[in-house]
């Protein structure tokens, strides 16, 4: 288990310590993972990769106090969501007032001590988030990014990773957002609100 092992979590986070209310997810985690193993299905901790259609392993991770569980294959993700809200289930659950409380109790961040006052960045239309330093050079295009910046004239903001190093982020300074920028120690999900 992954989730909530320390070595991992060093490596993986660094300084960065969970939001205390995602110990109960502990326990989902140990059962995914049972479940998996008992039908031949790999699993990865906090991993975004794309399969075959055929994939081997689901991906898990924490996303806004849940556990997010995913195959590994872009085409049946997609298909899951229209899966997902066609579905015919007589008891209907309220998941966007779990989602609100969450963000207005401050309690929707993955990490402890994310700075909650949004206040200070202006609103925009747009908000760009991207991955720690570990994925943001393989993973996003400078030129997209230049683009997206020079398309919405200022109206968008880029917020980085929490664990995005300060030297990754000096160097795309220059290159990106010149001063549209958001801190990474800001919350994501209260931005999110906003814009």
């Amino acid at each position: 288990m992954e989730m909530f092992n320390r070595k991992v979590l060093k490596e993986r986070i660094g300084h960065l310590q969970k939001n205390d209310k995602l110990d109960y997810l502990e326990q989902v985690e140990g059962y995914v993972i049972r479940k998996c193993s008992e039908n031949g299905i790999e699993y990865a901790y906090d991993v975004m990769a794309e399969e075959m259609p055929y994939f081997k392993t689901m991906a898990y991770t924490e996303l806004a106090t849940c556990f997010y569980l995913q195959p590994m294959n872009f085409k049946i993700r997609d298909a899951q969501l229209p899966d997902a809200f066609n579905d015919k289930d007589h008891e209907v659950l309220d998941y966007a007032s779990y989602f609100v409380s969450n963000i207005t109790d401050n309690t929707a961040n993955k990490y402890k001590d994310r700075l909650d006052d949004y206040r200070k960045w202006p609103a925009k239309d747009y908000l760009v988030i991207l991955p720690g330093s570990n994925k943001l050079k393989d993973r996003c295009c400078l030129n997209k990014m230049r683009h997206i910046q020079r398309t919405h004239k200022g109206n968008v903001l880029f917020k980085p990773h929490p664990i995005t190093t300060h030297q990754i982020i000096g160097e795309d300074e220059r290159f990106i957002w010149a001063g549209k920028r958001i801190a990474k120690r800001d919350g994501y999900v209260l931005l999110h609100t906003k814009v």
